[in-house]
């Protein structure tokens, strides 16, 4: 019924950002910038009316593409963050001699981004992966041409690897299916798609920042904002999206999936012990990027791929925005810093704050996936378990910043209600691209998770409380801090380029400084 709302939304998406392409390419007007906005605007509308098509439980094939319920989400964030961060670049980056060419290879990449989502021949894929590589190095140094080098390097190499190594899956794939299309997957020996399997994670280990290529992503931070906004909120998605896809090759054969489990929960514990010690606000998001990604990564090793890909559309949208709002942060910290102190005052106690946050957000849930009459599963547990934590932490600091009670029992309310308006979106979400995704026969159990959740809850315990026995974890928490610096990559003689602001050297206000000793004298 649906069907031909479907199709032509796609056509009106794919003109759209084809004429954005063809206008950021063959003009360079002081308006393209405004013109190429506007074209992925309208693209961003046409995805949006895709999902919604999607959610009412339609999909269809054309001309070999396939738009399902999660491409066309994948869709709509490629082209609404794009035309977001494209907008955003227009101040941003104005008077800057690189403007035109950020705007022209992020263009591309938004292109290359969604023939990546949508094709369905195997061959397509790894070319748009290729492009997307090329595109995203290119991008990293656009921008001032000192530190070019070192902030690009690092990608550079890893990326070389990821090319590589999927040409090689790819080739392995076509051989022993005698078949291009992704659908054909299954058709190839077992002893093909362990091969190929390996040879995936190792394509999504380099693009997600993982395991031993977890070094690019911070590197790039040198690059504008606008740049690291388009970086964290598509590029980095890559990875999870390839293992999404191409799932037979990897939730579903046992070296595949125990690599993918393994280096993505590794990685993840190591990226958020890091990001915990980093200073700076860019850096705090690039080692969060990186454990997120990780996190998916793990995710489709267990062929929990409802809940990897619900998680990495977030993550996209959610990233994108704080990187565009960092530049605001950082003058929120200065002002902070310049304020003179203010005297502690008594007030009276409060509700118990923490346990109030967490039993209404639970209580959000529960009575959203009741209301729903939805089965919880793996899929579905993994999503809400990380929305209640990340629930609780919100309603509990919005509660914080007012004193009377009938205030906080209002932001606890509003928590509740937003928290329940998420659950129903993730439960639509998961009926939409669920039949598209999943994993048929994972071979790895879902209960592997725990581990990980469990080291995600220790790093952050052993951290934010003190106690003699962390003392003990003083020396893997200096190692963690130490490995967070900025480093030039091997091959790289000059001193590095500071690759994020150091905020430690703000100016403080006057009344924060020392007293001299002999001052009272």
């Amino acid at each position: 019924m649906f069907e031909p709302v479907l199709i032509s939304s796609f056509w009106v998406m794919a003109g759209s950002v084809t004429a954005a392409i063809a206008v950021a390419a063959l003009t360079r007007s002081d308006r393209t910038v405004r013109i190429v906005a506007r074209l992925l605007g309208l693209g961003a509308v046409a995805a949006l009316a895709m999902v919604t098509t999607t959610v009412l439980g339609t999909d269809a094939s054309t001309a070999g593409i396939t738009i399902g319920g999660f491409s066309a989400i994948v869709v709509l964030l490629v082209t609404g963050m794009g035309a977001t961060v494209v907008e955003f670049s227009r101040r941003n980056l104005r008077g800057e001699a690189y403007q035109h060419r950020f705007v022209s290879l992020a263009t591309a990449l938004i292109g290359s981004g969604v023939i990546f989502a949508i094709t369905t021949n195997l061959i397509v894929l790894a070319l748009a992966w290729i492009v997307t590589s090329q595109l995203t190095v290119a991008l990293i140094r656009t921008g001032p041409q000192a530190g070019a080098d070192t902030r690009s390097l690092r990608a550079r190499r890893a990326f070389a690897i990821g090319d590589t190594a999927i040409i090689a899956a790819i080739t392995t794939l076509v051989i022993s299916s005698g078949s291009t299309s992704i659908d054909s997957l299954r058709g190839a020996g077992d002893a093909a798609l362990a091969v190929a399997g390996l040879l995936l994670v190792l394509a999504a280990l380099t693009r997600s920042a993982s395991g031993p290529f977890v070094r690019w992503l911070p590197d790039s931070l040198g690059a504008p904002t606008s740049s690291s906004a388009l970086l964290h909120a598509g590029v980095v998605n890559g990875g999870a999206i390839l293992l999404i896809r191409l799932s037979p090759a990897v939730a579903e054969i046992w070296p595949a999936a125990i690599f993918a489990a393994i280096a993505g929960g590794v990685s993840c514990v190591f990226a958020e012990a890091v990001m915990m010690t980093r200073p700076d606000i860019k850096g705090r998001l690039a080692w969060s990027t990186i454990a997120q990604m990780s996190f998916t990564v793990l995710l489709c090793g267990l062929g929990l791929n409802v809940a990897a890909g619900l998680h990495l559309v977030a993550h996209g949208f959610y990233k994108g925005a704080l990187f565009l709002g960092s530049g605001s942060a950082v003058r929120g910290l200065v002002r902070q810093r310049m304020a003179p102190p203010v005297r502690p005052t008594v007030t009276r106690q409060r509700l118990p704050i923490d346990a109030l946050a967490s039993t209404a957000t639970a209580a959000a849930i529960v009575a959203t996936t009741f209301a729903f009459d939805v089965r919880i599963t793996a899929e579905l547990a993994v999503p809400l378990i990380l929305a209640w934590v990340a629930g609780t932490c919100a309603v509990a600091a919005g509660a914080r910043r007012v004193t009377s009670r009938r205030h906080q029992a209002e932001a606890v309310l509003l928590g509740m209600a937003a928290m329940a308006l998420f659950v129903a979106i993730t439960i639509a979400l998961k009926r939409a691209i669920g039949p598209s995704v999943v994993a048929e026969i994972p071979v790895l159990s879902a209960i592997w998770v725990v581990p990980i959740l469990a080291g995600l809850a220790i790093v952050a315990a052993t951290r934010s409380r003190a106690g003699r026995w962390t003392r003990v974890l003083e020396p893997a928490w200096a190692a963690a801090s130490h490995a967070g610096q900025p480093r030039p990559p091997l091959g790289v003689r000059s001193s590095p380029v500071p690759l994020e602001p150091d905020h430690s050297a703000l100016p403080k206000h006057p009344s924060l400084a020392p007293i001299p000793a002999t001052q009272g004298a």
